[in-house]
């Protein structure tokens, strides 16, 4: 993921691990979904929602300090996490939307 200087503002995500490799992802208090990939399937939420694509989304464990990802909305919201060889891969999404984003799209 490429890093800009220009943000125009930025969210911070907070997840937590609630089993089978998923995670639930909240801005702030909300929920914004349950997903294997939740900076990419809230990404996807925010957009929805028509929060300003060039948003840094920044992602970290729930009670941490430190950043984990960080992307730009825009691009974290049209990609997903597929295995290439048993290695994960990030390729352009263009399939059917998140199940989470369809539940919580607002």
């Amino acid at each position: 993921m490429t890093f800009r200087s220009d943000f125009r503002s930025e969210l911070t995500i907070d997840i937590q691990e609630v089993g089978s490799g998923k995670y639930s992802a909240h801005l702030g208090d909300e929920l914004l979904c349950v997903a294997k990939e939740p900076l990419f399937a809230a990404a996807l939420v925010l957009i929805i929602r028509g929060i300003d694509p060039d948003t840094r989304l920044l992602m970290r464990r729930k009670g941490a300090v430190r950043i984990d990802m960080t992307a730009r909305l825009g691009y974290a919201a049209g990609v997903r996490v597929t295995e290439d060889n048993g290695r994960p891969m990030i390729r352009r999404w263009n399939a059917t939307p998140f199940p989470a984003a369809a539940r919580y799209g607002g």
